[in-house]
C-alpha cells in the first residue's frame, strides 16, 4: 500500500510524495520527488474556504467567478453552444489524488505527470477561480481536440468578455502542456490578486494577459463590458508581474502534445 509522508524543501514550501512498494523504471517510486530545475514550473495557490464558494453544476467556484460563468454559458446558448463545466474548485486532497494516485495506477513518473497536473499546493482550482471545461454536444473530456469544438472555438472568441482567459497556452512560460480546456476568471481584484502572488515567486515570469486600467488612485481590471475597479488600492508590490503581457517576449517551447 502507498504511504504518504511530508517533507520539507526548497524555500521553505512543503509538498508530498508518494512511496510505492516496488520499483519499476518509469514508476513513480519511494523518494521521488519533485525537482525545482527542468521541470513545469507550477505556481503555488492557497487552499480557499470551500464555505465561501457559490455551487455551479454541483461543483464549487468563487462568488463572482461562478456569475461570470453562468452569464458566460447562457451567452453561447444563445449561439448554440453548450460548454459544459466538468471541474472547478479542488481541495488538496482532491488535487493530491490526482496527482499522485494517477501516477501510481498509470506507472508513470512524477516528472511526466507534472506536465498535465499540478502537484498539491500547485493548482489553479485551489483558487476557485480556474475551470475545466467540454462540449456539450461532442465530449472531449481534457483533451487538446477540445479546441476544434464549437465550445472551445467559441471559448476562444469570446471568452475575454467574461474575464475568463486560457491559463496554459501553447508554448507557455510554465511549460506545462496546452490545455485549451482550461480557464481561469480575473474579472475582480482579488483574482487578479491570487494570480499575481503567485508570479511573485518567480520575478520575472510573462504575466498573462490581464490588463489592469488606472482608475484615479485605484486599479481596475480590463475585461469584460466593464472595467471593474480595485476596492483597496493595490501596493505596487503586489502587482509587479501583472500587466499587458504583449510587453513581455515569451520564450520557444515545444509543443507540449
Amino acid at each position: 500500500m502507498g504511504v504518504w509522508s511530508k517533507i520539507s524543501v526548497g524555500l521553505g514550501l512543503s509538498i508530498l510524495l508518494l512511496s510505492i512498494n516496488g520499483v519499476g523504471q518509469g514508476k513513480a517510486t519511494a523518494g521521488e520527488l519533485l525537482p525545482r530545475s527542468g521541470w513545469p514550473k507550477h505556481l503555488p495557490y492557497e487552499v480557499s474556504d470551500k464555505t465561501a464558494l457559490a455551487k455551479v453544476g454541483g461543483l464549487w467556484l468563487q462568488p463572482a467567478a461562478a456569475k461570470a460563468f453562468e452569464n458566460m454559458t447562457r451567452a453561447a446558448r444563445q449561439d448554440g453552444v453548450y460548454i459544459v463545466l466538468r471541474s472547478a474548485y479542488r481541495s488538496r486532497a482532491h488535487q493530491s489524488q490526482l496527482f499522485y494516485g494517477v501516477a501510481a495506477a498509470r506507472g508513470i513518473s512524477l516528472a511526466q505527470r507534472a506536465r498535465v497536473s499540478a502537484p498539491p499546493g500547485y493548482s489553479e482550482h485551489h483558487t476557485g477561480y480556474a475551470v475545466d471545461l467540454d462540449d456539450g454536444l461532442t465530449p472531449r473530456f481534457f483533451r487538446q481536440s477540445f479546441e476544434r469544438t464549437r465550445a472551445g472555438i467559441w471559448m476562444m472568441e469570446n471568452a475575454h468578455r467574461f474575464c475568463f482567459e486560457l491559463s496554459f497556452p501553447r508554448g507557455n512560460a510554465q511549460g506545462i502542456a496546452y490545455e485549451p480546456w482550461h480557464w481561469r476568471y480575473i474579472g475582480t481584484a482579488d483574482a487578479v490578486r491570487t494570480f499575481a502572488r503567485a508570479r511573485a515567486h518567480y520575478p520575472g515570469y510573462p504575466a498573462s494577459k490581464i490588463v489592469l486600467v488606472v482608475h484615479g488612485d485605484r486599479l481596475g481590471v480590463g475585461c469584460g463590458a466593464n472595467t471593474q475597479a480595485a476596492a483597496v488600492p493595490p501596493s505596487p508590490a503586489t502587482f509587479d508581474h501583472v500587466a499587458d503581457a504583449s510587453r513581455h517576449a515569451e520564450p520557444t517551447l515545444p509543443q507540449q502534445n
